[in-house]
């Protein structure tokens, strides 16, 4: 739907700032926005250039990344390796499906950095917790294309 945009922001197809009072095209519950003359432009290049839209949507990557964990402890911090879809292009942004490792293990209930009942958390829990989080490019690292991922998470 075609609205006067009320925050700045930035246009999902160009990339470039979208200025208050503005006229965008949003859907709604989505925090995408694209001014109007980028939206009729990237459905046609869209069309003409990629094979469909649902390729993008299911192509996926394996990311790591840096977080933090709560323990009795304190604040301990962990690495996640995730399965991710790219959500955008520039700047580059994931968003997690998956939490395949923390801490090079597989997440289970009673997890632990060093061993000591104090440093343990729920590995399980952090894997929920994780799901659908958006992560910009610049604040984790891309491990494999699509295809690895396939044979890696089987």
């Amino acid at each position: 739907m075609t609205i006067t945009a009320k925050y700045a922001g930035r246009c999902s197809a160009c990339g470039r700032v979208v200025q208050v009072g503005e006229r965008i095209e949003w859907t709604l519950g989505s925090r995408v926005v694209q001014h109007t003359n980028c939206r009729a432009s990237l459905a046609s290049a869209t069309s003409q250039q990629q094979p469909s839209a649902e390729t993008a949507v299911t192509a996926t990557v394996r990311i790591q990344y840096n977080t933090s964990v709560f323990t009795q402890a304190g604040w301990r911090p962990v690495v996640i390796e995730a399965q991710a879809t790219p959500i955008r292009a520039v700047p580059p942004a994931f968003r997690v499906i998956r939490t395949l490792l923390i801490n090079d293990e597989k997440p289970y209930i009673w997890m632990s950095r060093t061993g000591a009942a104090r440093q343990s958390f729920n590995g399980l829990s952090i894997a929920a917790r994780e799901l659908h989080k958006v992560l910009n490019g610049s604040s984790c690292r891309v491990l494999t294309d699509a295809a690895r991922v396939d044979e890696v998470t089987q």
